[in-house]
């Protein structure tokens, strides 16, 4: 739940940080750019409709980027999927928080993106369930599912349990996302190092677990 929740306090972060500080655009969430592209093809705006392609471009790449992250014959140089991904998130974050505030907006929308795709494409599970880490529509209607488990259907304990991990998560984005307005409105692309240093507290608590991993298993 610490993992799970605090992924997606970054999630709703970077979703307010494109909203605010470059051109109201939702980054993490492709549905909106789905459509848009639709919209903008069928009446023929046709660079506005490459607006809304590049970032479902770069949420793909970042998808396949996690894919390949997995595939066996890597292994052996990227023996942990999680580790690799979160640092290339980091790295990413980085240099984009150290961009000018005048800096073109088009690298920055697709590079997060890219991050979006690759942590949502990582990281899936919260206290067991399958969650979305940047995007909260599917954990709304999961949460709201699991309530009338419990008041209507006599869900018991797993359902009450379903309901308090999806509420946590979506809590946890709204956290996130009021976080990033009032971030970016004062610090600028600046507040990108706000989600790195989150993310870096992640990486070392992941990095600790899975390095006394084998140490507990022995004893």
């Amino acid at each position: 739940m610490f993992v799970a929740m605090l992924l997606a306090a970054c999630g709703g972060f970077l979703d307010a940080f494109t909203y605010l500080g470059h051109g109201h655009v939702f980054a993490n969430a492709m549905t909106g750019n789905v459509v848009l592209l639709g919209v903008n093809a069928a009446t023929g705006h046709w660079a506005d409709s490459l607006d809304h392609l590049r970032p479902i471009l770069a949420f793909l790449s970042g998808v396949a980027v996690a894919q390949i992250f997995r595939l066996p014959q890597f292994h052996k140089w990227i023996p942990e999927a999680p580790i690799a991904a979160l640092t290339l998130e980091i790295l990413t974050l980085m240099i984009c928080g150290g961009f000018p505030g005048g800096f073109f907006e088009t690298p920055l929308v697709l590079s997060i993106s890219f991050v979006a795709a690759l942590q949502s494409s990582t990281f899936r599970k919260a206290g067991g369930f399958n969650y979305n880490s940047t995007m909260t529509t599917g954990n709304l209607r999961t949460f709201g599912e699991a309530v009338f488990q419990c008041i209507f259907a006599q869900g018991g304990m797993a359902a009450f349990e379903k309901a308090g991990t999806f509420g946590g998560v979506c809590l946890a984005f709204l956290a996130g996302a009021i976080s990033g307005g009032l971030c970016t409105v004062a610090m600028n692309n600046r507040a990108l190092w706000i989600v790195d240093a989150l993310l870096l507290a992640l990486w070392a608590r992941l990095f600790i677990a899975l390095r006394t991993r084998p140490q507990r298993a022995q004893g």
